[in-house]
């Protein structure tokens, strides 16, 4: 059994004299407290609270369920025939009609010229000022040119018979004045050069691989951010370089792969997607 003697005493003089230092240790441990509820507060996780830009605002954001997908994102391409990738077309690439209207985003006027003699039908499109790529690269005849091209020396490439036709093209007014002479007449011209792509950036690649896995500059009111398929995870950005007079009022659009209809149930109980496009299934 331990025995210990009576406790240790302190002389009045020294307890007196130990004070102040017992203070001062008591308020440096307070302030150092306080600097570490000041660095936790400060260190909270933006995201926590929202999706939030580098100003600290809030960003709009659309979650969509939509099916399964693989990697290729070329409108032109018959391999990549989908729906999803013919709506990301809409609302990423520039198109010189809507429908049978033209796009004034895109083009001030497109029409029908008198041919010269030799040439069965002859097209005049005149770019729109300030029509611009998302790298700030202007949208010019380059752009129709190569498309032609590659829609014409490429195989497997959707409505091709019109591209067919054409016989040349020229481009003056600094690349803003597109005017495109015909072989034979097609009727249904205003058909051609919808989705067009980014010359600049695609011409040194094969045409059937330029889209495999990205889209890398856009001239719609969105831009590709990313595209993950491991996670099944396409995410647009609003495109801040969009010219047009009705901008994306949507910061953010997240197209998120559905496996099943019970998942898709599941997302839209608990508000994970805002709405759901998917084929049907039995359920």
């Amino acid at each position: 059994m331990a025995n210990p003697g009576p406790a240790p005493t302190v002389d009045e003089q020294e307890q007196l004299a130990d004070d102040p230092a017992d203070d001062a240790a008591s308020d440096d441990e307070a302030a150092y407290e306080g600097e570490g509820d000041a660095d936790s507060e400060g260190s909270e996780d933006p995201d926590s609270a929202g999706t939030e830009d580098d100003g600290g605002t809030d960003r709009s954001v659309v979650s969509v369920g939509i099916d399964a997908f693989q990697l290729g994102f070329n409108p032109h391409l018959v391999s990549d025939n989908t729906e999803l990738v013919d709506s990301i077309a809409d609302l990423v690439l520039p198109s010189a009609f809507n429908g049978n209207f033209v796009d004034t985003d895109v083009l001030t006027s497109a029409m029908e010229v008198d041919a010269p003699v030799g040439v069965e039908q002859r097209l005049r499109y005149s770019i729109k000022d300030g029509a611009q790529w998302s790298d700030g690269t202007p949208i010019t005849g380059a752009d129709f040119e190569y498309l032609w091209t590659e829609m014409v020396s490429t195989p497997g490439v959707r409505n091709v018979a019109p591209y067919r036709a054409i016989s040349k093209i020229t481009t003056s007014s600094g690349g803003s004045v597109v005017v495109v002479d015909f072989s034979t007449r097609v009727k249904d011209w205003h058909m051609l050069f919808s989705h067009l792509l980014p010359s600049h950036l695609l011409e040194p690649g094969q045409f059937e691989r330029v889209l495999e896995s990205d889209i890398p500059a856009s001239a719609g009111k969105f831009s590709v951010a990313s595209i993950d398929q491991a996670r099944g995870m396409i995410t647009l950005n609003r495109n801040d370089r969009f010219w047009g007079e009705d901008p994306a009022g949507i910061d953010v659009v997240q197209l998120r792969a559905i496996r099943t209809t019970s998942q898709a149930a599941t997302l839209l109980r608990s508000g994970q997607v805002s709405f759901v496009d998917i084929e049907p299934a039995q359920t």
